[in-house]
C-alpha cells in the first residue's frame, strides 16, 4: 500500500465491504481524486503521517473502532475532514474523535456521495 504521489487530492477510505470499497474508489477516481484503501492490518507510518493533499477520510464503523481510531485521530490532527457511514444519520454515539464528522446513512448512492461532497467543497472541478 503506497501513498499517492501525484498532485491530485486524494481520499483515504476504511471500508469493510470490498465491493462497496471498489464502487467508491471508482467514483472518486472518475471525479479526479487518487484513492487509498486503509486496511488496519497493513497500517503504516506513511499513511498516517503523510496526509498532504488528503481531502477526506471515509470511515466505516463496521471495520471496528479500535482499528479506526488511529486514523481518525491523525486526520483530526491534520484538519482532514472525516465522513462516517452510519445506519442512522441521527446517531450521536460516535467516538469523540469523530463527533464533528459528516455522516452518511447506509445504504447510500455513490453518485449522491460525490455530489454531496462536491457541494461541501464548493463544486470545484478537479482535473488530473
Amino acid at each position: 500500500m503506497t501513498v499517492p504521489r501525484s498532485q491530485k487530492p486524494w481520499i483515504i477510505a476504511a471500508i469493510h465491504d470490498a465491493v462497496v470499497g471498489l464502487d467508491i474508489e471508482s467514483a472518486f477516481l472518475d471525479a479526479g481524486f487518487d484513492f487509498l484503501h486503509y486496511r488496519p492490518g497493513q497500517r503504516s507510518a506513511a499513511i498516517l503521517d503523510s496526509l498532504r493533499n488528503c481531502r477526506l477520510v471515509l470511515i466505516d464503523p463496521d471495520v471496528g473502532w479500535p482499528h479506526l481510531l488511529p486514523l481518525a485521530r491523525r486526520a483530526r490532527q491534520h484538519d482532514v475532514p472525516a465522513m462516517v457511514f452510519v445506519y442512522d444519520e441521527n446517531d450521536r454515539t460516535l467516538p469523540e474523535e469523530l463527533a464533528d464528522a459528516m455522516r452518511l446513512a447506509k445504504p447510500f448512492d455513490t453518485e449522491k456521495l460525490i455530489e454531496d461532497l462536491s457541494a461541501v467543497w464548493g463544486a470545484e472541478r478537479l482535473q488530473a
